[in-house]
């Protein structure tokens, strides 16, 4: 370190004074750089001025341009808003057709709702005077019922045998009235059976038409065979002239059978036509020999209806019987009855008709709406024809608008075009000054950097000097960093070798000690006992896990054969039972097959028979539910419910809602009494989910269905109480159902027998 401090010293003031001249160096290469933009900004200003003066020159023809050009635009813009209008006008034309229509259907709806409105109107109107009676009728009512019933149960079982009787001659006048329309239908078979008797002749007389118009349409093709063979008016077997056509003053071959072919089609054109109306009286002949078939279920009907007239009749006479021995008493329990029935009946007219008028102010607001509405909407309707009679002038315009503006073009995008390049005349003007302006910068810019690089100028060679005298004294520099730091850690290393001498005697000791160990352990150890040890015990291991696996394939092997054995023995059991039930089986198996054919081929005429019987069910139940027995109700094949009114037939989905529930009562009530036999019918919560209106319409039809022992409602509404033979309320008292009495009665529940008709 010593020996080269004087170089070390030269060359730290060498690389002080380099890193200085670089410093200088870096200054004048970032003037350089500055110097380089300023020559290329004077470049690029200078190009900028030559393009900014070609487009001054271009923006000044395009303003030229302009003014050639705006009034075509002008006129393309009037053609186009002309065309817009006609357009727009013919797209809404179709919109104001379909709304037209659409008014006039709703036009139509709103004055049907009118008038149905107006008629409920002036049904509930005359109403209202019965309406009015409903307190008086009330207590007319109560103060028969408060007399009745002091009469005991005497009275109490006259009464039910007066009601009773009513209800027979009820069902004794629907008797009556199945029997007739029976009999009227036997009679409409026979005379139907007496008609179709000419249908075997009528058509033997089709039969023959056919062939007579078969032969026809034969000859004339003959004819036209030969007529083909007969190009040229020449005989086709001489190829000459035929002599005997010539000698009938015919002049052809082609003219004869021509001849032959219209007359014989003017034969076929009304033996067809005679045909046609044959056909049509055979077609009408077999429908009458349907309606005859028919005679045997007719009969079958009128049977069953006389039988249960005279059912109905004898159960009169035994309610007549009891009735006289009753009228013994001095009261006059059918006076009394008749008193009670009349004033139930008023009772329940009024309420009906207080219910029913209770709806008058909600029609009436309703008719004063769709009056309204109607108003409106042929206002709208009116509008809307002036609309399109507009829509439909102008619409006519598209064409000529449209070739128009083909003819001009589209000078508005050409004018847009000069308009831009002209509107840029100013912004390029100010642009070109600008451009000047940079280059006269930059030149300023270029003299200021060239000035500012005169300084630098020997900057070079200066650092190749600095350079030199550092590479002169770079190997004496490197030598003394390096022994430099190493000679600081002199004092460091005598103390570690001072350390490392004491680890080494201890070291030795060791080494001794362990040395005498050994040799007296080594002599009395086996090696060779120790490695054929460890061989053995290798090979144990080995055949140890050879066997374990053997032992368990051997007993998986086992158990496999156990399960085969067991399931084949389970098997051959199995196989001797179907064995010994084969025979059995396919015996079983044919005479299935035959049923199920017979069956299968039975299946569509039991279920057209039940069909007719369940019709017959419904329509006469129907007919009770209506109170009018002048319509005909059929349930087809496909399921679907038919109301035919003389020749006017309706499907279930065109009958009103309470032709619909009646429809479907009675053919569900004719599903049951078809297909089960029964005599009694329960009715579960008929009424849910329905309005006042509907459930009072209900519970009247359910009253009127006869042909059942016994009808039992079950129900949480009120509406079925009145018009029964008995009512029991029950309530809930501890989790349990018990019967309780009327709470608005004024006598305590009577014990009802059953059966009776239930409202809980």
């Amino acid at each position: 370190c010593e020996r080269t401090a004087a170089d070390f010293g030269r060359h730290r003031a060498a690389q002080d004074a380099l890193a200085q001249a670089q410093a200088d160096e870096r200054a004048a290469n970032a003037l350089q750089v500055e110097l380089a933009s300023a020559l290329k900004t004077i470049d690029a200003q200078s190009q900028a001025i030559q393009a900014a003066e070609h487009r001054l020159s271009e923006a000044r023809q395009a303003a030229q341009e302009r003014d050639r050009l705006a009034p075509l635009a002008a006129r393309q813009g009037e053609l186009e808003e002309h065309l817009n209008a006609a357009k727009l006008a013919r797209q809404k034309l179709a919109q104001f057709q379909r709304e037209e229509a659409q008014i006039a259907s709703d036009l139509a709806s709103a004055q049907q709702e009118a008038d149905r409105a107006r008629e409920q109107i002036a049904e509930l109107e005359a109403k209202e005077a019965l309406a009015a009676q409903k307190d008086t009728h009330r207590a007319t009512l109560d103060r028969l019922q408060r007399e009745g019933a002091a009469q005991g149960e005497r009275e109490k079982r006259r009464a039910s045998l007066a009601d009773q009787r009513q209800r027979q001659l009820g069902r004794i006048s629907a008797a009556e009235d199945a029997l007739r329309a029976a009999t009227e239908q036997i009679a409409q078979a026979q005379a139907a059976e007496r008609e179709a008797s000419d249908l075997a002749a009528r058509e033997q007389q089709a039969k023959d038409l056919e062939r007579r118009i078969a032969n026809l349409k034969a000859e004339i093709s003959q004819a036209e065979r030969s007529l083909h063979a007969s190009k040229g008016g020449m005989c086709p077997f001489l190829k000459e002239p035929c002599q005997n056509i010539a000698q009938r003053g015919i002049s052809s071959l082609s003219d004869y059978f021509s001849a032959q072919i219209m007359q014989q089609m003017e034969q076929v054109l009304p033996l067809e036509q005679q045909h046609g109306e044959v056909l049509a009286e055979v077609e009408r002949l077999r429908a009458l020999q349907s309606l005859a078939a028919r005679g045997p279920e007719y009969a079958q009907a009128a049977a069953k209806a006389r039988a249960e007239c005279d059912e109905q009749r004898a159960e009169l006479s035994r309610i007549d019987k009891e009735l006289a021995e009753l009228t013994a008493v001095p009261f006059d329990p059918q006076q009394h009855a008749a008193a009670v029935a009349e004033a139930e009946k008023l009772v329940k007219a009024s309420a009906e008709a207080d219910r029913a008028c209770a709806k008058l102010p909600t029609l009436r607001s309703n008719f004063t709406r769709f009056s309204e509405n109607v108003a409106k909407l042929a206002a709208r309707r009116h509008q809307c024809i002036a609309e399109i009679a507009a829509a439909q002038e102008q619409a006519k315009l598209v064409e000529s608008f449209a070739a128009e503006l083909r003819a001009l073009g589209d000078p508005r995008r050409q004018l847009a075009q000069c308009e831009a390049r002209a509107q840029q005349m100013s912004g390029i003007q100010a642009e070109l000054a600008q451009h000047a302006q940079a280059r006269e910068a930059a030149l300023a810019q270029r003299a200021a950097i060239q000035q500012r690089l005169a300084p630098y100028a020997g900057l070079a060679e200066r650092i190749a000097a600095l350079q030199n005298e550092i590479a002169a004294t770079a190997a004496a520099h490197d030598e003394h960093l390096r022994h430099q730091a190493e000679a600081r850690r002199l004092p460091e290393a005598q103390r570690a070798a001072q350390t490392a001498q004491e680890d080494v005697a201890k070291a030795e000791e060791a080494y001794q000690a362990a040395s005498r160990a050994y040799d007296a352990v080594a002599a009395t150890f086996d090696t060779a006992a120790l490695s054929a040890a460890n061989n053995r015990l290798q090979e144990m291991g080995n055949e140890l896990a050879a066997l374990r696996e053997r032992l368990g394939q051997a007993r998986q092997r086992a158990a496999t054969l156990d399960a085969q054995i067991a399931e084949a023995e389970t098997r051959l059991t199995e196989l001797e039972a179907a064995r010994a039930g084969r025979a059995e089986t396919e015996a079983t198996t044919s005479l299935l097959a035959y049923c199920r054919d017979t069956i299968k081929e039975a299946g569509p005429f039991v279920m057209r028979a039940l069909l007719r019987e369940i019709s017959s069910q419904a329509n006469r139940i129907f007919g009770e539910i209506m109170g009018d027995r002048s319509a005909t109700l059929t349930w087809q094949e496909d399921y679907d419910i038919v109301l035919r009114s003389g020749a006017y037939e309706r499907h279930f989905a065109q009958l009103s809602g309470g032709e619909q529930m009646s429809a479907a009562l009675a053919v569900r009530l004719a599903l049951l009494k078809t297909l089960t036999r029964a005599s009694v019918a329960f009715f579960d919560e008929p009424t849910q989910n329905m309005d006042d209106e509907r459930r009072t319409n209900l519970a009247a039809q359910i009253r009127r269905v006869s042909g059942f022992d016994q009808l039992v409602v079950i129900s949480h509404d009120d509406t079925f109480e009145e018009g029964l033979d008995s009512v029991i309320w029950v309530r809930k008292e501890g989790g349990e159902s018990a019967v309780e009495s009327d709470p608005q009665a004024t006598m305590p529940a009577p014990i009802i027998p059953f059966p009776a008709a239930i409202g809980a």
